[in-house]
């Protein structure tokens, strides 16, 4: 495998670091694969429905105060959480 050797032997500089990301993108993928992981969902019987779709009002306010830059809205927001 001849990677790498290369880019101390060039005189064009977009040329050498072309070939010295291609190497380093080569190892990178080779090392550090892209892992897909899944996330087992918890069934707790105990929460009500109602619940559960409180939780999940309160944390869509929760990421609108977050993404919003308007004090005002953050103020009506935080309020009601």
């Amino acid at each position: 495998m001849n990677l790498g050797i290369n880019i101390f032997h060039q005189n064009d500089i977009n040329k050498s670091f072309n070939s010295f990301l291609n190497t380093f993108l080569i190892f990178f993928d080779t090392y550090f694969p892209i892992l897909h992981v899944t996330t087992k969902t918890q069934n707790n019987h105990w929460i009500t429905t109602g619940v559960r779709k409180s939780c999940t009002h309160k944390k869509s306010l929760y990421i609108c105060s977050k993404t919003s830059s308007s004090p005002k809205i953050k103020h009506i927001i935080t309020s009601a959480i």
